[in-house]
């Protein structure tokens, strides 16, 4: 006892301790699992959409403006017939025009997806803030593209199998018609997943 404070010890518990859960067979597959409902979207737009970016947590601040437009067709979770999808966007000062064009299986047991994502006239100076010290960014006038094609889908022995191909890689400065990065194709391919 101190200062008008007795401390009084817990008194121990009667209550039996619960056993552990033993060992419940072995896990189940790793699958991926069916709609739980049907969903069709036919048309979806967005026009001229805008936001105003400003990270004043760089030297110089950084002060942009985004302007998206797009386009989703045709969606379903049946995967009878793929969605059609286009996002054009433009960064103000960084990148006059990026796209995003291609097609999406929505269908949850065997989703994929492919896509070409190109960017043109690419300014690297506003992201020169944003690079590590003693790091120079050159590209003036740049342009990027790729190609992706993903899937995945049940394996018929319990898991999962997928792939990412990435082909046509290209980045080039067009001010000197200088190629920086060219990649013709690879592939990351998993034949089953299952823990």
């Amino acid at each position: 006892e101190s200062a008008g404070v007795r401390l009084v010890p817990v008194p121990p518990t009667t209550q039996p301790v619960a056993a552990s859960a033993g060992p419940s067979g072995p896990p189940q597959p790793l699958t991926l699992a069916p709609a739980p409902m049907e969903l069709a979207l036919k048309a979806l737009r967005l026009n001229d959409a805008a936001i105003e970016i400003a990270d004043r947590a760089v030297a110089p601040a950084l002060q942009t403006v985004v302007r998206t437009s797009a386009t989703l067709d045709d969606v379903t979770l049946r995967g009878d017939a793929p969605a059609r999808l286009s996002v054009t966007t433009a960064i103000e000062g960084i990148v006059d025009e990026l796209s995003l064009t291609g097609t999406l299986n929505l269908a949850p047991q065997s989703p994929s997806a492919t896509l070409v994502l190109q960017a043109n006239a690419i300014h690297g100076d506003a992201l020169a803030p944003y690079l590590p010290p003693g790091t120079q960014n050159t590209l003036r006038d740049g342009r990027f593209t790729v190609t992706l094609d993903a899937a995945a889908a049940n394996h018929a022995e319990g898991g999962i199998s997928a792939h990412v191909i990435v082909r046509d890689l290209l980045l080039e400065e067009r001010a000197n018609n200088a190629t920086l990065a060219r990649v013709g194709a690879f592939t990351v391919r998993a034949s089953r997943l299952d823990p």
